[in-house]
C-alpha cells in the first residue's frame, strides 16, 4: 500500500471514506470528527481547521496524514514548530507513537483496517492501466450520470481559458499593457489557423498596426500592405490588380521603411484552397477595413452571432472568386466560413474577453467570453472522439475545451483523485 501516493490517504480522509464507527486512538481512546478540516496546498500539516473530540475533550487544529506513523519523524515534523498544533496524526499503519517538538505524544487514528480495500483495488488499477485514460474501463458505467458533472467541466474551462491567456499575458508584458496591438498580434496567428499561425504572427510583428490604421478606410492599399509585406508581391505578375497592388506597395514600402518576409516560409500543401494564405490574408485585410478597430470591436461583442458576422468580412471583388494571384476564377465565393470563424471565436476572441474582464475586474465580459464557447459546437479532435466512444456527453465548445484540460492534466498525469470520473470510480457507493 505504501506505493500508493499520499493523496489517496488525503481523499480517502477529506470525504471520510471509511468506517467511521466506533472510532479509538491508538490509545484506546474514544474519538468523534466533528470537522475533518480544509485540505492544505502549502507547507504545513496537511489539514487545517479541524475539529476532533478525544474522549470528553473537544479539539481545534490541523491533521497531519501518513501511510506509516514513523514518517512523522522521517520528515523531521518532530523538529518543527508548525506542526506543534496538530491535534491528530492519521496514518494507514500504526508503527509506533511519536510526539511533537514540545514533547506532547500525538493521538493517532489508524485507517487499516477501516478502509474499503475494493476503492483501494480499483485506484490501484487506475494507476497502473496502459490505456489511453487510466479509468476507460470504469467510465462507460458512470459517465451517464450528470450530476456534478457541469460544474467540474466549468472549472476545467476556466483552467483551459486561463492556459490559453498565459501567452497573451505574457506578449502584453513585453509591450507595456497594449491591448490593441496584442490582439492584433493574435489574431494575425488566429487567420493562419494552425498551417500558417507563425508566418502570419511573423507579418504582424514585422508590420506596425499604427501603418494598417493610417489606411484602414482603403481595402487595396491594406491588401497591398500585407500581401506585400507577407512576400507575395515580389514577382511579376500579368493581372492589372496586382500589378496595382505591387505599384502601391512599393511606394508604401519605402514610405515606412519596411521589410517583407520570404514567400517560401508560407505553406500551401495539402491544404483546400479556401484555406491558401493568400486568400486569409485578404481576408484579414477585409476584417481590419471593415473594424472601426479590432480590439475595440472585440470588446463590443456580446452573442454567438455578432462575432461570427463580425468574422465574415467580405473581400475585395478582385478576391471574392480567386485564391491566388493571377490565379483563375472560381465558382465559390470566398468568404470566412462558419467552422473557421468558429476556430477564431474559440482561439483568440473568447480567451481576449476573459482575460481582459478579469484584468479590469469587469466580469460580465469574461463571463460573455464562456458564453461564446457554450453557443458554438464543440471541435471534432482525436480527443473529443475518444471521450464520445466512452459515453461523454459532448455538445459545445465550452465542452471539449474542458475536455482537453481533462486529458493532459489529469487523465495524462493519473490526477484520478481531483477528477469527478474518477472520484465517482473510487467512492463507496460506486464499490458495491
Amino acid at each position: 500500500m505504501r506505493n500508493h501516493p499520499e493523496e489517496l490517504l488525503h481523499f480517502i480522509w477529506q470525504f471520510q471514506y471509511f468506517d467511521t464507527t466506533a472510532l479509538q486512538t491508538s490509545r484506546g481512546e474514544k474519538l468523534q470528527i466533528i470537522k475533518p478540516g480544509m485540505m492544505n496546498n502549502n507547507a504545513g500539516p496537511d489539514f487545517f481547521n479541524s475539529r476532533i473530540k478525544i474522549a470528553n475533550q473537544l479539539w481545534a487544529g490541523n491533521v497531519e496524514i501518513h501511510w506509516k506513523s514513523s514518517e512523522w519523524e522521517l520528515h523531521n515534523h518532530q523538529q518543527d514548530a508548525a506542526y506543534n498544533n496538530v491535534i491528530l496524526h492519521v496514518v494507514f499503519d500504526h508503527d509506533r507513537d511519536v510526539y511533537k517538538k514540545n514533547g506532547d505524544l500525538i493521538p493517532t487514528l489508524e485507517l487499516k483496517s477501516r478502509i474499503n480495500y475494493i476503492m483501494l483495488h480499483r485506484f490501484n488499477a487506475m494507476m497502473k492501466a496502459r490505456t489511453w485514460i487510466p479509468c476507460e474501463k470504469q467510465l462507460k458505467e458512470i459517465a451517464i450520470q450528470e450530476e456534478g458533472t457541469g460544474i467540474f467541466f466549468q472549472k476545467l474551462l476556466i483552467e483551459r481559458l486561463e492556459e490559453k491567456t498565459q501567452s497573451i499575458r505574457e506578449l502584453l508584458q513585453q509591450n507595456s499593457w497594449n491591448w490593441e496591438e496584442a490582439f492584433y498580434r493574435f489574431m494575425a496567428r488566429g487567420f493562419g489557423f494552425k498551417v500558417n499561425s507563425e508566418p502570419f504572427y511573423q507579418l504582424s510583428a514585422i508590420t506596425p498596426l499604427q501603418v494598417l490604421v493610417r489606411h484602414k478606410n482603403n481595402l487595396l492599399q491594406l491588401e497591398a500592405l500585407l500581401l506585400g509585406q507577407a512576400g507575395f508581391l515580389d514577382k511579376s505578375y500579368q493581372d492589372e490588380y496586382m500589378q496595382r497592388l505591387k505599384r502601391e506597395y512599393l511606394f508604401l514600402k519605402n514610405k515606412y521603411k519596411l521589410t517583407s518576409l520570404p514567400a517560401h516560409i508560407w505553406k500551401f500543401g495539402r491544404m483546400r484552397p479556401a484555406n491558401f494564405p493568400t486568400i486569409r490574408i485578404v481576408q484579414f485585410a477585409a476584417l481590419i477595413h471593415h473594424s472601426s478597430s479590432l480590439f475595440s470591436r472585440m470588446i463590443e461583442i456580446k452573442r454567438e452571432e455578432e462575432a461570427s458576422q463580425w468574422l465574415y468580412p467580405e473581400v475585395s471583388e478582385y478576391w471574392k472568386y480567386r485564391y491566388m494571384p493571377d490565379g483563375e476564377l472560381s465558382a465559390k465565393g470566398n468568404r470566412m466560413g462558419k467552422s473557421s470563424a468558429r476556430l477564431l471565436i474559440l482561439n483568440v476572441v473568447a480567451p481576449f474577453m476573459f482575460l481582459y474582464g478579469k484584468e479590469r475586474g469587469l466580469e460580465s465580459m469574461s463571463e460573455i467570453a464562456i458564453e461564446l464557447l457554450n453557443n458554438i459546437p464543440a471541435e471534432a479532435n482525436r480527443t473529443i472522439k475518444n471521450f464520445e466512444k466512452l459515453g461523454i456527453n459532448i455538445k459545445t465548445a465550452a465542452d471539449s475545451q474542458a475536455l482537453i484540460v481533462l486529458k493532459n492534466r489529469y487523465c495524462d498525469q493519473k490526477r484520478c483523485l481531483y477528477c469527478i470520473f474518477g472520484k465517482r470510480i473510487l467512492t463507496p457507493a460506486s464499490n458495491e
